[in-house]
Parts: structure tokens; sequence; C-alpha cells
């Protein structure tokens, strides 16, 4: 276990801001435990829908191509967060930093109580960062959306006293370095 000196004292400033002005008032806190415990699964619906909605307003033969690229387009996100749920347990095997509700020194509010003692690299901003990145050559606006819910996310989970910042940016900077190499693949095999 990393001990709590070791971590950078902007990453617990900056988590202990961010805590405080999640326990403001009552719809601060609700703002940002719906950014913890929903915007993860809105996301995951409207993907769902889109792929519906592409779908159903197809013609008959578009149909089977539309449906063998989404096929594909999902293919490539799993092995895209396969490779990234293995890169965060190597880190957190690595390095096994507590996760903030658990480190009383840090005396922030802990609004969210997760299971799981490790919190660096945080998985969600990983997972989500990598969904916006791969949606971006299928659609853009699609690729924006989930984009402003993934940094909604990404701050709640450090608002709640979940991850330290720098939890989610590495978490972030993976997803992208992974959304890049799978790109180039992609880019390669057209």
């Amino acid at each position: 276990m990393i001990p709590i000196e070791s971590l950078i004292p902007e990453n617990i400033a900056l988590l202990q801001l961010i805590n405080q002005l999640a326990v403001v008032s009552p719809t601060s806190r609700a703002i940002f435990l719906t950014g913890t415990q929903y915007a993860d699964k809105i996301l995951i619906g409207v993907l769902f829908l889109y792929l519906c909605y592409t779908l159903y307003n197809s013609s008959q033969k578009e149909k089977f191509s539309l449906a063998t690229r989404h096929i594909s387009n999902i293919a490539w996100l799993i092995g895209a967060v396969g490779i990234g749920l293995v890169i965060k347990e190597i880190l957190q095997k690595t390095f096994a930093v507590p996760r903030p509700f658990l480190v009383p020194e840090l005396q922030i509010e802990a609004l969210y109580y997760y299971a799981g003692f490790n919190s660096f690299p945080s998985a969600h901003a990983m997972i989500f960062t990598i969904i916006s990145g791969m949606l971006w050559k299928i659609s853009r606006p699609l690729s924006v959306f989930s984009l402003i819910l993934t940094i909604y996310i990404c701050v709640s989970r450090v608002a709640v006293g979940i991850h330290y910042p720098f939890d989610i940016l590495v978490g972030s900077i993976i997803g992208l370095v992974i959304v890049r190499g799978c790109n180039k693949v992609l880019s390669y095999k057209e």
C-alpha cells in the first residue's frame, strides 16, 4: 500500500476542493451522486438506443451491412476495454492506492462508499474515454455527448470521494492511448 504522504499534494488539494464543492448543498450532493451512480448507465442506454435506431431506420438492403459494421465496432470496443482492464489490474496491484474515503487523514466527506480498496487508475475514466473515442468515427454528435457524460462521471467520482483527480487523469490517458492504438490498427486494415 502506498503511504498517504507519497501522494502528490496538488492531487489531494484538488480532491478536497472538489469534495467541498460537492457537499455544500443537498442539490450539489444529488448532482454528484447521480453522476456517480447513474450517468454510466444512462450512457450505455443511449448507445443501445442509437444502435436500435440506426438498424430500425435503415432499408432492408442496408440492414445487413449496418449490422455487420455495428458488430465489428462492438467487438473492437470490447477488445479495447478488455486491454484497458488488464492494464488497470496490473497498475492497481503494483501501486495499491487506497480510495480517498478510506483515508481519514484526508478529511473529506464521503458521499458514496464503493467496493474495492484500490482507486488508481480509474476504470470508469478509462472505459468511458475508450467509448467516447471509439464513437468518434461512428457518430461525432454521439461521441461528443459521450465525452460530456464521461467528464460528468469522472468529476462526480472525485467529488463523492471514490477517486483522486490523478486516478481520473491516468485512467483517461490509458483510454486515449488504447483508442489511438485501435484507430491505428483499424486504419491499417482499411
